[in-house]
């Protein structure tokens, strides 16, 4: 409890004419103030930072509150706190994943240093890190583990079996054999006064006919999009991610996104005209890209440089967006042409 005590202030007033006045001004000497919980104040530096530690119930709650001081005398703790709580050691549960993770960091080092097996493989971390425990052992501990981590016989890192799903590619031209939905659940008993609705699937229920929105579409093995090939000599990665949905998007109707393409300025029409080339199999995607990376380069070489120096995937955009006063359809304004 803290009581809050009225003062008394006096004022000393002088008006033009020499008159002086004395004004008080009682008042409690309160500045109003804001609290955030531990979650919130994540990645904050505070300079003077209050907390308080009697509401926190788990360590890392007292971490993340203690960690937010940039100095130990501007930390200020706020009443008493449970010293037992960072003392105590941390959970099962927790040691388990902080175990998993030295495993797997041994892991990581075996395999920079090429000293890793190459049966040692998988698609998550239960896979392998079993595979690492029967290679070496189940009670073997990397050199490099925290002595406060390390297990033994009595406390042994057991690892559930875990069987992933197999992976599979999902033909959606192919027509499902049924159109039937699956039997309602009737085991329960329902609740006085409801009604049971029962959901039947209705034999000359017409099916909606899909439009086929796709024209001219290049021949793909499966449903992922087409995407640039990156050149690690002259990086394209901010010029690849955006050609890359723009193509894509072409693709759903090249017609009509031409002809948008067109209309926007002289960067969009070349790169319309290259993806139509792409699509007669006459130029690849990464020679439309290098087309309009020059472009772009002639009018803006600090904006877009070559070589192994990064581009602003938001500048490009911004740029590439632009709407153009010039005519798009007038072929003089454009410095390259498509033969």
């Amino acid at each position: 409890m803290v009581p809050l005590v009225k003062r008394t202030k006096t004022i000393k007033c002088i008006f033009p004419s020499d008159l002086k006045e004395d004004i008080e001004r009682q008042q409690v000497h309160v500045l109003p103030n804001f609290a955030i919980t531990d979650y919130t104040s994540q990645g904050k530096n505070r300079p003077k930072n209050v907390a308080h530690l009697s509401s926190c119930f788990t360590h890392m709650s007292y971490y993340t509150c203690l960690l937010r001081s940039t100095t130990a005398d501007g930390t200020i703790i706020m009443q008493g706190f449970d010293p037992s709580i960072i003392t105590r050691g941390c959970s099962g549960y927790l040691r388990q994943e902080f175990i998993e993770y030295e495993i797997l960091n041994d892991i990581i080092r075996l395999r920079y240093e090429s000293l890793l097996p190459n049966h040692i493989k998988g698609s998550n971390r239960n896979l392998i890190i079993r595979q690492y425990q029967q290679w070496k052992g189940e009670h073997y501990i990397p050199n490099l583990v925290d002595i406060a981590l390390h297990w033994s016989t009595g406390d042994l890192l057991e690892m559930p079996v875990v069987t992933d799903s197999q992976w599979q590619i999902i033909d959606k031209s192919r027509k499902k054999n049924s159109t039937q939905l699956p039997p309602s659940v009737t085991t329960y008993i329902p609740a006085k006064g409801i009604k049971v609705l029962n959901l039947k699937q209705k034999s000359n229920e017409t099916k909606p006919v899909l439009s086929k929105k796709r024209l001219n579409t290049i021949n793909q093995t499966d449903d992922s999009p087409t995407g640039f090939i990156w050149d690690n000599q002259n990086y394209s990665y901010p010029y690849d991610s955006l050609f890359t949905i723009l193509y894509n998007l072409w693709l759903e109707n090249s017609i009509e996104w031409t002809e948008i393409f067109t209309n926007i300025n002289h960067y969009t029409y070349t790169l319309a005209n290259g993806f139509t080339q792409v699509q007669e199999e006459t130029l690849s995607l990464e020679e439309t890209r290098n087309i309009v990376r020059d472009l772009l380069y002639q009018d803006h070489s600090t904006m877009f440089p070559k070589g192994k120096n990064s581009a602003s995937v938001g500048e490009l955009a911004t740029i590439l967006l632009k709407r153009s006063f010039l005519c798009p359809m007038d072929s003089s304004a454009f410095p390259v042409e498509f033969q």
